[in-house]
């Protein structure tokens, strides 16, 4: 049953997924004909249809598949292929309102989609098959060692220092300040009607959060190797110990941020209710991009370095100290690529401009934080018993 349902499964997200960020591209950049005003990008009829075309396509591709000895991730690709050409047919014809620059993205995203997400995994877990739900069954019974690990690591942190646990708010309230002083004092960048420290804390809560949790994953492996070596356990479960941290770190930032905004008369609104989904798509961009991290920074010991610089120019790349609307035109469908960008502002709108976040620029941001997370943590179980081999 499982053998049936999941490449189906797998094959509908893939092809929603393509459509959502296409939606996103043909409403962000301005290219092709000139969109009118009550122009529907997507509508239920949409992936109605393109779910229907997947269940066609994969049900005349079981036919083909029992007389053919190719791989099943080959076949699951074809079958994703196959059900790409039936819902471009069929938007076309029975949708001609829509744009066909937009069906063009749609195909394109999908292949690409499809390629990283059955094509890749099919590569490098060629010889470990993965199982996410025993994988995942093992980690909750294990979540305990989690829970302990990340309470002692917070605790043992700040026991010998003078104002312990206050150092987690204080380092990067001095940042703002300072920051808020010299933008709006010398050099007077515009903001709104908002004031500059609420403006810049509303990204950098975001922002440190991703920043330390990619930097700590540097070191989740290679500080722990003694221990990997004596006794085994879920791998990924230093990962998510630091992480765990970064968490328990931004919630008291997140706390000053509520305190410095009410005193600059931003009082929390009923559009904190987004603040959750942003945060559950920015835990599964980092995690994503922390499994990677762990485990190639145990081969290259130069990451952490590398790293540093990288986050260095991706702070100036993502607008944490100005706003959006200072990037050049000719560049924002670069910026794009940056799923970054897209989710500070929307934190920015939700905690400080108080008004809903633009949905339509968190497509792509959430379709490549699940991208990256299903990579990333089926990359590292794949791996997780070679760590032993590279002490």
């Amino acid at each position: 049953m499982n053998r049936t349902i999941s490449p189906l499964l797998t094959n509908i997200l893939l092809l929603v997924g393509a459509m959502l960020v296409a939606v996103q591209i043909r409403l962000t950049i301005t290219y092709g004909a000139p969109l009118y005003p009550s122009y529907q990008a997507h509508s239920p009829a949409l992936y109605v249809l393109m779910i229907t075309s997947a269940i066609l396509s994969f049900g005349l591709t079981s036919l083909l598949k029992r007389r053919s000895g190719a791989a099943i991730s080959q076949w699951q690709f074809y079958d994703l292929l196959f059900g790409i050409g039936v819902s471009c047919i069929a938007i076309a014809l029975l949708m001609p309102q829509l744009s066909i620059l937009q069906l063009v993205y749609y195909a394109v995203i999908a292949i690409l989609l499809g390629g990283a997400v059955i094509l890749l995994p099919a590569r490098f877990l060629k010889k470990r098959p993965l199982n996410v739900s025993t994988s995942l069954t093992y980690l909750w019974d294990n979540r305990y060692l989690l829970r302990m690990w990340i309470a002692n690591n917070v605790r043992a942190r700040y026991t010998q220092t003078t104002l312990g646990i206050a150092w987690i708010v204080l380092l990067p309230l001095a940042q703002a300040l300072i920051l808020a002083f010299v933008f709006s004092r010398f050099m007077r960048m515009d903001v709104g009607d908002v004031p500059y420290v609420s403006f810049f804390f509303a990204a950098l809560v975001p922002w440190s959060f991703f920043n330390s949790s990619t930097i700590n994953a540097t070191g989740a492996i290679t500080g722990m190797m003694g221990l990997i070596n004596q006794i085994y356990f879920p791998r990924e479960i230093l990962v998510l110990v630091k992480l765990g941290e970064s968490i328990v770190d931004i919630l008291f930032m997140f706390g000053a941020l509520i305190l410095i905004n009410a005193l600059a008369g931003l009082a929390p609104t009923i559009h904190y209710l987004y603040l959750p989904i942003l945060f559950a798509i920015t835990v599964a961009l980092t995690l994503g991009v922390a499994f990677f991290l762990s485990y190639f920074a145990v081969l290259v010991r130069d990451i952490p370095q590398l790293l540093f610089v990288i986050l260095q120019l991706l702070f100036y790349l993502t607008p944490v100290i100005y706003p959006s609307s200072f990037i050049p035109v000719e560049f924002r469908s670069l910026m794009l690529l940056n799923p970054l960008v897209p989710l500070v502002q929307a934190y920015r709108d939700v905690i400080a401009y108080q008004r809903p976040p633009d949905l339509i620029s968190l497509h792509y941001p959430f379709v490549i934080s699940i991208l990256l997370l299903y990579l990333g943590y089926g990359f590292f179980k794949a791996n997780e018993r070679r760590l032993a081999d590279f002490v």
